[in-house]
């Protein structure tokens, strides 16, 4: 079996027995409300591409983004919030 598929196979394992939908709920009372906002796969991969190699297409896609996220932020009191981005 492929190196790469056992790495695969360790992540999933992992997100499986440590994510956070396994201590979300547990821990709601404990901690700070909670909001998600899902990304689109273009929002992500726009994320990820290092400034230099954003295309005009990105750019626009991280504008719309942060309008997005700026809407949520502002349901918060204060605009008090913590982003936290994470892979399922």
């Amino acid at each position: 079996m492929p190196e790469s598929a056992i790495e695969l196979y360790r992540r999933l394992h992992y997100q499986q027995a440590f994510g956070l939908d396994k201590w979300l709920k547990p821990l709601k009372e404990h901690s700070f409300r909670t909001k998600f906002v899902e990304l689109s796969y273009a929002e992500g991969s726009a994320l990820s591409k290092s400034e230099k190699n954003r295309t005009a297409e990105d750019l626009e896609i991280l504008s719309k983004l942060a309008e997005r996220l700026d809407r949520r932020i502002r349901k918060f009191p204060n605009g008090t919030f913590v982003v936290r981005f994470f892979n399922h």
